[in-house]
């Protein structure tokens, strides 16, 4: 009897141990995701504090005479350019663009912020 109580014990130990190990990797990895998106967070805030110039905006859409006009309408920033090819994709990323489309007279650029970007631009 003690024998199978002992063995009984040793299960449960074992289950209890395992339970535990799994609970402290969900923990961890829980951390871990946090963590990141933090810095993801502070990246963002570098982006907002509007520390580029109106020549910076300029250069990457690929000079002031190229930009025929441009409005804005929530999150997208609508441009009218006289060669879309001029377009310095990278460099928008750095103003907080997200994504790019390209249509056949607009360039359309979405992001959170592109209202710093529109200001200036005029």
């Amino acid at each position: 009897m003690n024998l199978l109580f002992n063995m009984y014990l040793d299960s449960m130990t074992n289950i209890v141990l395992t339970i535990a190990s799994i609970l402290v990797l969900v923990i961890a990895i829980a951390i871990l995701i946090f963590l990141i998106n933090k810095k993801k967070k502070s990246e963002k805030s570098l982006l907002n504090q509007n520390n580029y110039t109106p020549n910076d905006v300029y250069l990457a859409l690929g000079g002031k005479d190229n930009v025929v006009s441009h409005s804005i309408n929530g999150s997208r920033l609508t441009l009218v350019l006289k060669d879309y090819k001029k377009v310095d994709r990278d460099a928008l990323t750095k103003f907080g663009v997200e994504r790019v489309l390209s249509m056949s007279n607009k360039y359309i650029l979405v992001g959170e912020h592109l209202d710093k970007i529109n200001e200036k631009l005029d």
